[in-house]
């Protein structure tokens, strides 16, 4: 259980797609927010294959309502994955210029989600989408356990992140400054080994902040995460086929979350120890 925030620096690196098979392969109760300015609900139109309309929205959290609290408002939007019952999606704004009505909403809502993951065992999840400053949500980001930081491996994205780590380490209240490893801040590097810039390579660029995961670049495996189209079982011995692909990402993903607690683990026992 935890408060996880997801994000990139630039491009569009598989942030949602990762947040939607984390949800939708987690052996816990996930809920995932998307609280990305730019609008829109890409889960709504990806994973959930464009079926519901978009009228349940975070943006409902903005109206008060008498005797009703923050939380159930929250879980009234809240809507099930495809095929699950303990996966939910909260969608986000439909435009850009509905982010202002929610400024007075991020923080009180970040304490709530602390308190609903402890409480209640979720994994939730913050889809920020690109990070830009300043960042509407940047209040959230008092409440997570860790930041995820997304980035391809080509030159001109990684070029973007060693430059803009120290920003995002800012956002989350940290000073990159101060000499120190602990950070919240973790890099998942999305692969593509054609691209030629291996995960070894990075490590001395992007200290403190740890390489805690790879997953690999692989359109044909993110396709029931980003397009909503069904898993296909491996047929006969085909040397490559869809679900090979699927289920290398999906195993990518798992190995990404169990790696992410892992550091928040960390950060708050070095943070109790000191």
């Amino acid at each position: 259980m935890g408060v996880y925030a997801l994000t990139s620096l630039s491009g569009s690196p598989g942030v949602t797609a990762a947040a939607a098979c984390w949800a939708m392969t987690s052996t816990r109760p996930t809920i995932v927010i998307e609280a990305d300015p730019a609008g829109g609900s890409p889960i709504l139109a990806g994973a959930f294959g464009s079926r519901l309309e978009h009228t349940t929205s975070v943006l409902n959290l903005a109206t008060p309502r008498a005797g009703v609290s923050l939380m159930d408002r929250l879980m009234e939007q809240a809507l099930p994955f495809p095929n699950s019952t303990d996966a939910l999606l909260v969608p986000g704004i439909a435009s850009p210029e509905q982010a202002t009505s929610l400024r007075a909403v991020w923080p009180s809502l970040g304490a709530h989600l602390q308190k609903m993951s402890l409480e209640g065992g979720y994994d939730i999840l913050l889809d920020l989408g690109r990070m830009t400053y300043p960042l509407p949500t940047a209040r959230l980001l008092n409440h997570v356990d860790a930041l995820a930081i997304f980035a391809r491996s080509d030159l001109p994205s990684l070029h973007v992140l060693v430059s803009g780590l120290a920003n995002a380490r800012k956002e989350l209240g940290e000073d990159p400054s101060i000499a120190t490893n602990l950070t919240r801040a973790a890099l998942v590097l999305v692969d593509a080994p054609a691209e030629g810039n291996p995960a070894s390579s990075l490590k001395a660029h992007i200290k403190p902040v740890p390489l805690v995961a790879t997953v690999p670049h692989t359109p044909a495996g993110v396709r029931p995460f980003s397009l909503g189209t069904p898993i296909p079982t491996r047929r006969g011995l085909d040397k490559i086929t869809k679900a090979d692909h699927i289920a290398k990402y999906t195993k990518a993903v798992t190995s990404m979350s169990q790696a992410l607690r892992a550091h928040a683990a960390s950060y708050a026992e070095t943070l109790i120890g000191e």
